[in-house]
């Protein structure tokens, strides 16, 4: 790949990949009804208001659903996807169907929310154990800790210790696995 290409494919992975999660992250504290008021809530309006915001007057909040946040994050991994198979095949990128762009867009939201989600994951534990008093781990904890509640169930506390966290980053990472060999299938119907 020429050294142009890369460089084009660094800053569109960088700037759009920022910029989804960003929208991922409010897609969740809005369904978990976190607060806003603080320096990540800040962040994430700050960065995704402006696309939201238009987006919303077509397609409005339905049964606490932000549909236009979810709808915003699918159309940045469509830019990205379109842009990647542009950039490292630009001969392919035009055999695609848009039905297969729209598909591998798809598994690249899920694989972004699983990598929120492991983020998310390592923050509470982190914060946790380091400074459960800190500004953001209400907010960290309001988003991450009710994803922990079905494997607590199942998974004992040996020692004390809570292993949820532990078996959502291990089935995170099942699932990781099974989205790539879903878009192997997709990429060999080329």
């Amino acid at each position: 790949m020429p050294v142009l290409d890369q460089i084009g494919a660094l800053l569109i992975d960088a700037i759009c990949g920022v910029l989804v999660y960003a929208v991922l992250l409010r897609f969740v504290m809005q369904m978990r009804h976190a607060s806003f008021y603080n320096p990540l809530g800040h962040f994430v309006l700050t960065l995704t208001e402006w696309a939201v915001r238009p987006l919303r007057r077509v397609i409005p909040v339905t049964r606490g659903v932000d549909w236009a946040t979810l709808l915003l994050g699918f159309l940045i991994e469509l830019v990205i996807v379109l842009a990647r198979s542009y950039l490292l095949a630009p001969a392919g990128a035009l055999r695609l169907s848009p039905a297969l762009w729209c598909c591998l867009a798809l598994t690249e939201l899920v694989r972004t929310a699983g990598g929120l989600l492991i983020f998310l994951a390592i923050a509470d534990f982190l914060v946790s154990w380091v400074n459960p008093n800190a500004p953001l781990a209400n907010v960290i904890a309001r988003l991450i800790r009710p994803i922990y509640l079905p494997l607590r169930r199942y998974l004992p506390a040996p020692g004390g210790i809570d292993l949820a966290p532990w078996a959502l980053v291990l089935l995170i990472n099942v699932g990781f696995i099974l989205l790539n060999a879903i878009e192997r299938v997709l990429r060999s119907t080329l």
